[in-house]
């Protein structure tokens, strides 16, 4: 059994505030809960990392949510091996498959020139285990 991703796996506190996202909100030792992955808070930005096996599922979801009318598609930049794009009640989100293909995120944010900045550096930083 893999050990639980934590966000202290792919960010730094001081990454964090380089990004120009809330450090002091950021928690490092924070872990994988189940199949909701790691959840990894940054003020303006968030994210929601899973394994790369979890991306058809966490893509699905969104999906179904269009369906129900809480997120709509929209256009966005290409980002690692894969990418969706989507405005989740007035937050833009993209949903990613990373280019090593071993990670998945969801980046959520009010800005999405920063959602963008953060999915970037996040696909940098998820290689294979």
């Amino acid at each position: 059994m893999d050990k639980p991703l934590r966000c202290g796996d792919f960010f730094t506190k001081a990454e964090v505030g380089a990004l120009g996202l809330d450090a002091e909100h950021f928690k490092e030792d924070d872990r994988e809960s189940g199949s909701l992955g790691v959840i990894c808070s940054m003020g303006a930005a968030g994210a929601q990392i899973h394994r790369g096996e979890r991306y058809p599922a966490v893509l699905a979801a969104a999906e179904a949510s269009i369906k129900d009318r809480t997120t709509k598609p929209q256009s966005g930049p290409a980002l690692g091996s894969e990418a969706h794009w989507y405005l989740f009640g007035g937050m833009d989100m993209v949903i990613f498959l990373a280019s090593s293909k071993a990670f998945a995120a969801s980046v959520t944010g009010d800005n999405k020139a920063m959602v963008e900045k953060v999915a970037r550096a996040l696909d940098a930083k998820m290689k294979k285990p």
